[in-house]
């Protein structure tokens, strides 16, 4: 089964059309065919073998489907919040990714990945720390791109991919 149909079939209750949490949020305007899973809300469909309930989550997956594939982990901030914290629910969102494209017909090769802390105020936290540190996917590490809230999807597609 294709990703978007999986995805669709098996996290219905998780999909969103807003980036958004509290006060933080990236600007979706001008992106289309694409889906958005909330992150807390996949974890009850995922193996406990790989993944246990206690373990935070990033807020938002979201799968596009333009030109070429691509997946964005995305972790929202608007107060106070421990930059392991944040790699934490970015590396948990990893391994949730990797169970779920190992459930379609696709593989991980076929997307371009990146993940992303969007925040409001460095209150709380270092951005070096999380711009420093690299999250593995597909045998792969990425840096963690950091913006503000508000922020154009458009612009993060432009710069970054």
């Amino acid at each position: 089964m294709e990703i978007f149909s999986y995805i669709t079939h098996n996290y219905q209750s998780a999909i969103r059309t807003r980036c958004f949490d509290h006060s933080c949020k990236l600007d979706m305007t001008g992106i289309s065919n694409y889906l958005m899973l909330k992150g807390e809300n996949c974890k009850s469909i995922i193996d406990s073998a790989c993944y246990t309930p206690t373990n935070n989550m990033c807020d938002f997956l979201i799968f596009f489907n333009h030109k070429k594939k691509i997946i964005l982990i995305i972790e929202l901030t608007s107060g106070l919040k421990k930059e392991q914290t944040a790699i934490q629910q970015l590396k948990n969102a990893c391994i949730l990714l990797e169970y779920i494209i190992n459930c379609t017909d696709n593989t991980c090769n076929e997307f371009a990945f990146r993940p992303i802390f969007v925040y409001n105020k460095e209150n709380g936290f270092k951005r070096s720390t999380i711009e420093h540190t690299k999250l593995q996917f597909n045998n792969i590490k990425y840096p963690i791109i950091t913006c503000k809230c508000g922020t154009r999807m458009t612009d993060i597609f432009l710069k970054y991919l």
